[in-house]
């Protein structure tokens, strides 16, 4: 593993820590704010509550007034009815009349806080209407809020996970890059070996080829001597006997160098004669019949 590899292996380590910090603090904001609502709830109910108990102690107050007017005016009747028993004369109609405008007082005074208290009763009943209507705007919009903030955390989660996912798919392509580009680069120079080793080749051909040219065009060169030399011969008058040996050899040796083949090695081309004489380097030939010839 080279330090590439391991800085690339450090870094997504890094990121992910970073992601990793940045959905506990995006999970800790989303509890606050759940806390937050809860407490704003809380408070709600407890204003709710707050306003019922005030109604009801209202409401008891009120029935307690009215049950003070009501023994108030049963007494007042019951004065009047005593002052009716004891005057039955003059008075009585007086009184009559007089009771029935404190009546009619009475009455209007009773109808008039009747309105008072049903238009105090609307109003509460309104208020609180109000109040709930309100305390349900401030839940659905802390819903809304809730909502809102959970939808943002997963956008900013699924937004780091996709650009993690997307460093690590360049990392691998670039590594795939790396060793296609290793692979290329290995494949070339064998190649060029290849082409290089099949040169050195040829260029050992065309030298064997050479040599087998030379070594041609001197036994060629060598049997046009041998052949002069045999006709110089025969023209002094030597013996008939003589003459023939000498070609008979001269031909022997001629035998010898058709039979000469080619060695090829690592160190180059050289000829070696198929009967039996020694091996040596390209140019020279060696043969035990020679020395008769010469």
């Amino acid at each position: 593993m080279d330090l590439e590899d391991l800085k690339a292996k450090e870094k997504k380590k890094m990121e992910q820590q970073l992601m990793q910090e940045d959905i506990m603090r995006i999970n800790s904001e989303v509890v606050r704010a759940k806390e937050k609502r809860l407490e704003e709830e809380k408070l709600a109910d407890m204003r709710t509550m707050e306003y019922l108990q005030k109604k009801l102690d209202r409401e008891a107050e009120y029935e307690a007034v009215q049950k003070q007017i009501k023994k108030d005016k049963e007494l007042e009747i019951a004065q009047l009815r005593a002052q009716q028993e004891r005057a039955k004369d003059y008075k009585a109609e007086q009184d009559e009349i007089r009771a029935r405008r404190n009546q009619e007082i009475t009455d209007r005074q009773w109808r008039m806080k009747q309105r008072e208290l049903a238009a105090k009763k609307a109003h509460e009943e309104a208020t609180l209407k109000a109040a709930r209507l309100e305390q349900v705007k401030i839940k659905e919009h802390c819903l809304s809020m809730e909502a809102n903030q959970e939808k943002a955390v997963l956008e900013r989660v699924l937004k780091t996970q996709q650009e993690a996912l997307a460093k690590e798919k360049e990392l691998k392509e670039k590594q795939l890059q790396k060793a296609f580009h290793h692979a290329e680069t290995l494949r070339q120079q064998m190649k060029e070996l290849e082409l290089s080793a099949l040169a050195k080749r040829r260029e050992k051909f065309k030298e064997a080829d050479r040599l087998i040219e030379e070594e041609r065009q001197r036994r060629m060169r060598l049997s046009e001597i041998k052949e002069k030399k045999l006709k110089e011969l025969k023209a002094t008058g030597i013996s008939e006997k003589y003459c023939i040996e000498v070609e008979r050899k001269a031909r022997k040796t001629i035998t010898d160098f058709n039979t000469v083949k080619w060695v090829t090695g690592g160190a180059g081309a050289y000829l070696q004669q198929s009967t039996g004489g020694r091996q040596g380097p390209p140019g020279q030939i060696t043969n035990p019949s020679q020395g008769n010839q010469r």
